[in-house]
Order: structure tokens, then C-alpha cells, then sequence
């Protein structure tokens, strides 16, 4: 994908800036140096690189989304899929618990 002006700007966070990671995508080193959005323009970045460009995400978010990965072992479409799908999968492991201990608790007290 070739980067323009507006695909950067509309890309932007709600601060009207964008994150580290955003800029590590497309080829930016952290803090940014003045001139960098004119050397970038009309570099090539790959469809995966301009996916997660565009999700916006902040290093929590990056981090949160790349346990729930490792938690689920597959790649969500979206960060607040991923964060969804591993909250419910950490609620169905606590339901587990809880049966777990209701029964016990049971076979103590008959």
C-alpha cells in the first residue's frame, strides 16, 4: 500500500496525533523528527503493516491484544474482538472454578 497525506490523516488518533506503534509501521523511529511525514509519503508499506496502522492502537491496547493471542492461539480482525474473546474466555475459566468449588464445598458438607 502507498502512503498519502490523507490516508495518514485520517488515520490519526481521537488526540489528533498518532501512537508508537503507528509510526513503527510505517517506518518511523520514536519520538518522530520534524519532516518525517514528508519522507515517508509514497513509501510502500504491506497490507498487514497498513491493517494495523489504521486499528490505532496504544501500547496497552498493542500489549492487551497480543495476550489475548497467546491466550486464544489465533489472530482476532479487530483489538476489541481480541479483548472480548479473552475476557470471555477468563470468565468461562472462572465459572469453572466456581463449580469446581461449589462441588467440593459439597462433598464436604453433604
Amino acid at each position: 500500500m502507498k502512503i498519502t497525506r490523507e490516508w495518514l490523516f485520517e488515520n490519526q488518533t481521537e488526540a489528533g496525533s498518532w501512537t508508537q506503534d503507528q509510526l513503527e509501521c510505517v517506518g518511523v523511529e520514536w519520538p518522530p523528527r520534524e519532516g518525517w511525514i514528508a519522507r515517508i509519503l509514497g513509501s510502500e508499506i504491506s497490507a498487514e503493516r497498513a491493517r494495523r496502522f489504521e486499528q490505532r492502537l496504544t501500547r496497552k491496547q498493542l500489549r492487551q491484544q497480543r495476550r489475548a493471542e497467546r491466550l486464544l492461539g489465533q489472530v482476532p480482525a479487530r483489538p476489541t474482538e481480541a479483548i472480548a474473546a479473552a475476557a470471555d474466555y477468563l470468565q468461562q475459566l472462572l465459572d469453572e472454578q466456581r463449580q469446581a468449588a461449589r462441588a467440593h464445598q459439597r462433598g464436604l458438607n453433604p
